[in-house]
């Protein structure tokens, strides 16, 4: 019932492309009943599935229209655990730093419970936190209201980043992706104020004691792409020296962790572990064994 309930559950809440929901709508005992074959665990209660039997007038499917479905649901996922283990290692050294740096200059970090002034930040995830992310949020959050929520907070969002996103890919196609229009791009982005969408209505994080890398750090001096930044929040002055971190290190070992990841699925999809998502997005899609490109690609149709 659980595969039920999650695509249920995942159409409801996610607002999917147009032509996936007119699909599902079209003929929704498809999907429920390759889940259900999938899980091997048959509708518990009877008088349910006689309702929903009566809502849904058409015939029956035969029994090998599910198999490339049910295919794909029963691949088995490698463990992932030696490598999420390597990354909270990577997390715990990060929350050394910033405690270092808090430690050291106490009047300069200013992070505090109910400021959230890097939660509205656009930053995207490598895979092994999004896949982490995902991961903690399934085992944090049961199906429910807080989820449904929290999910329907990350369409939204996903909605107007793809939106952004698609603006920036056309104004560096109109410049030709010149390195002129490519900073001109970064700065843009870099002033967006875009909600988490784990941020609660309180201000707090949802999966606070979960959350990336780079909320963990954002209040203390960092250099990225040889560049100083520093939160606006903060009261570090310019110009003067202060312990630093730089972030190009650090994702450089993200990237090490999520070639591993790729490695260990043994996923045809050669540049798996260069996909870099916005947290949204990590906690809407499903990495399964068709995402992550486990076993064989199901064979391609002949065009009509």
């Amino acid at each position: 019932m659980y595969l039920v309930q999650s695509i249920f559950e995942t159409l409801h809440v996610s607002k999917m492309h147009f032509a996936e929901k007119r699909r599902f709508r079209q003929n929704p005992r498809r999907f429920a009943a390759a889940a259900a074959l999938a899980s091997a665990e048959p509708f518990q209660n009877k008088k349910a599935l006689d309702h929903f039997n009566s809502k849904n007038t058409h015939p029956p499917l035969p029994f090998f229209t599910f198999l490339p479905i049910i295919s794909i649901m029963t691949q088995s996922i490698p463990d992932l655990t030696p490598i999420f283990a390597a990354y909270e290692t990577l997390v715990a050294e990060a929350d050394a730093v910033f405690s270092r740096v808090s430690q050291l200059h106490p009047d300069c970090v200013t992070c505090k419970s109910g400021c959230s002034d890097c939660c509205n930040a656009m930053f995207d995830l490598s895979l092994v936190e999004a896949l982490y992310v995902n991961h903690k949020f399934q085992e944090t959050y049961g199906y429910g209201a807080v989820r449904s929520t929290l999910l329907e907070a990350a369409a939204d969002v996903d909605r107007k980043l793809t939106r952004m996103k698609r603006e920036y890919f056309r104004q560096l196609r109109d410049a030709k992706a010149s390195e002129e229009a490519i900073a001109e791009v970064l700065q843009e982005a870099a002033k967006v104020r875009v909600r988490c969408p784990l941020l609660g209505q309180d201000d707090n994080c949802a999966l606070y004691a979960f959350r990336p890398i780079t909320c963990r750090l954002y209040g203390i001096p960092q250099v990225i792409g040889g560049k100083a930044h520093v939160c606006g929040k903060s009261s570090f002055a310019p110009g003067v020296g202060y312990p630093t971190v730089y972030i190009d290190k650090i994702q450089e070992s993200l990237d090490k962790l999520s070639l591993q990841i790729q490695e260990a699925v043994a996923s045809r999809f050669k540049e798996l572990h260069t996909v870099y998502v916005p947290v949204s997005m990590a906690l809407l899609t499903t990495y399964d064994a068709a995402y992550l490109g486990i076993g064989q690609a199901p064979a391609e149709k002949p065009s009509l």
